[in-house]
C-alpha cells in the first residue's frame, strides 16, 4: 500500500510512516518490499516470465515460504522468534 493511503488508514502521519519505510520493508511500498517480506519470489523482466513459470511449477510449495523467504530476505526478521514463543508457552 502506498505510504498516502496507508496514512489515512491507520492514521499514522505520513512522515512517520515515511522514517519507518527506511528501516521496515512492512510499511514500505513497491514490489522490491514484496519481494524481502517473502510474499514475492522475485521480480522478473518479460523474457524471463515463460522459463520462470516452467521452473516454478515444476518446484514443489511449502506452506511456509512466506515466512522462510521473508527473513532470508531481510524483511520477516521477527516471524521466526514471535512463532518460537508461541510455540514454547
Amino acid at each position: 500500500m502506498w505510504l498516502d493511503a496507508m496514512s489515512r488508514v491507520t492514521k499514522i502521519p505520513i512522515e512517520k510512516l515515511t522514517e519507518l519505510s527506511k528501516t521496515s520493508p512492512i510499511f514500505a511500498p513497491g514490489a522490491t518490499n514484496f519481494v524481502k517480506l517473502g510474499a514475492v519470489d522475485a521480480i522478473i523482466t518479460a523474457s524471463e516470465f515463460i522459463p520462470r513459470c516452467i521452473e516454478l511449477l515444476d518446484k514443489p510449495s511449502d506452506i511456509n515460504h512466506k515466512r522462510l523467504q521473508g527473513a532470508k530476505n531481510g524483511g520477516r526478521l521477527l516471524a521466526q522468534r514471535v512463532i518460537d514463543h508461541i510455540v514454547e508457552a
